[in-house]
């Protein structure tokens, strides 16, 4: 719609015609301007102490009404700047002392009565320079449904343990499914293989299937030795990963985009679930973690693809996963093996058994496999026992001590030797 800019003459022409008693509607008729137009000036007018039965019009009171129609950059209107002002020093901690992302301090403010849009908010930030700028990245193509899923590993925070009366450490390892960006969050106190076997059995049980491949992190339980193109997976987790039938793919060291969908995903649960919240103990903090995974990170509009991660899951990804069987895994636990690849004796408990992988049993997850974490070294596995004669002796790290007390006196007693007969030479 064009504009009309209304004449200092036109306006005195409203405000004498008014006092003379016409009507808006008669004023509308005779000067060509709209209605509301004169409406306007005529309760302008009011506010400056102008009355129907008064004198007429004053140099300066036309000329504050003639200010009304200029043109020229509109003053806008900020309501939320004076809300949010008294909170500016609290939310510059949140940001910048507690790292909380703009989201979850929207949320904060609305718990204290201090209601603004999430975009004012956005705003009042911006226009203090208070985050960092973005850096541009370039969106990869979707997986097809069922493909691949990420996982990765962070630090929540600390939580009371009843068991040991002290603050803990709580990690969480997190599984994101690439196609629907459905997520599901496990908390453990340790980054172990039983630990992460557990949170991906736990994961696979919470979406009813298993991906067909896994892009993991460097992490020492899944891999052994960390190479752009050839990494070495320890021999645990790849027969667990044969067993259940999905193939492994590690990331590169410290390339986060290679696994971009489970990368901002740790700091958003760490945000918006741990932070804030009350547990009791570990148990809790994992019923906790599965319901705000359906609820609440499952039911948000994701900011990609802009659609629910558990509605898509729900009607496009679950019937693509692989069947799981719901079978529990046993974890070969090695420190009971007697037996060393080479066949040596190596005695239960020692370092050894600890350091040297042993010979596999009939099944890849039983009671005959590598001991967790530790890498399957070169050479073949299926040999023949060496006989007895060519058999060479473990040796026996227990030993140590005795020895170095039994080295240790031999040598005092030679220094005090050898510091007598100097004396009796020199005599």
């Amino acid at each position: 719609m064009a504009y009309k800019e209304v004449l200092r003459v036109e306006i005195s022409e409203i405000i004498r015609r008014w006092q003379a008693g016409h009507s808006q509607r008669r004023i509308a008729s005779g000067t060509g301007l709209s209605r509301d137009t004169v409406a306007r000036y005529i309760t302008a007018a009011e506010a400056l102490g102008v009355s129907r039965e008064g004198p007429e019009l004053s140099e300066e009171q036309l000329s504050r009404l003639a200010t009304i129609g200029q043109p020229g950059p509109r003053q806008v209107v900020t309501p939320s700047e004076e809300l949010l002002a008294p909170w500016a020093d609290q939310i510059h901690r949140w940001l910048t002392g507690d790292r909380l992302q703009v989201t979850r301090i929207h949320e904060l403010l609305g718990e204290r009565d201090c209601r603004v849009s999430y975009a004012s908010l956005q705003r009042f930030v911006a226009r203090r320079h208070w985050r960092r700028p973005r850096r541009i990245t370039v969106r990869m193509e979707d997986t097809p449904p069922g493909e691949v899923a990420e996982v990765d590993f962070g630090r929540l925070g600390l939580i009371h343990d009843p068991e040991t009366g002290h603050r803990r450490a709580v990690w969480a390892l997190l599984v994101v499914l690439g196609y629907s960006r459905h997520g599901f969050l496990w908390p453990t106190f340790g980054q172990k293989l039983p630990d992460v076997i557990a949170g991906l059995e736990s994961a696979w049980a919470f979406f009813g299937g298993i991906p067909r491949y896994l892009v993991i992190d460097n992490f020492p339980p899944g891999v052994a030795t960390a190479d752009p193109l050839h990494p070495v997976f320890t021999r645990g987790f790849l027969e667990y990963s044969q067993r259940r039938g999905f193939i492994t793919d590690a990331a590169r060291a410290r390339h986060p985009k290679d696994k971009p969908k489970v990368e901002r995903g740790v700091p958003y649960a760490r945000e918006r679930f741990f932070k804030g919240g009350e547990f009791t103990d570990l148990a809790d903090v994992r019923i906790q973690a599965q319901r705000w995974c359906s609820q609440v990170a499952g039911l948000r509009i994701h900011g990609t693809t802009r659609r629910q991660p558990l509605v898509v899951f729900q009607d496009e990804e679950r019937q693509a996963l692989l069947p799981w069987d719901g079978q529990p895994y046993e974890i070969a636990d090695w420190r009971e093996a007697k037996v060393h690849q080479d066949h040596h004796i190596v005695p239960p408990g020692s370092l050894l058994s600890a350091v040297f992988p042993v010979s596999p049993g009939p099944e890849g997850g039983g009671k005959g496999g590598q001991q967790a974490g530790a890498h399957l070294p070169p050479g073949p596995i299926d040999q023949d026992p060496r006989p007895p004669a060519q058999r060479r002796p473990v040796y026996r790290p227990q030993r140590l001590p005795r020895r170095a007390f039994r080295l240790h006196h031999q040598g005092a007693r030679r220094h005090q030797g050898q510091r007598k007969g100097t004396g009796t030479r020199g005599v």
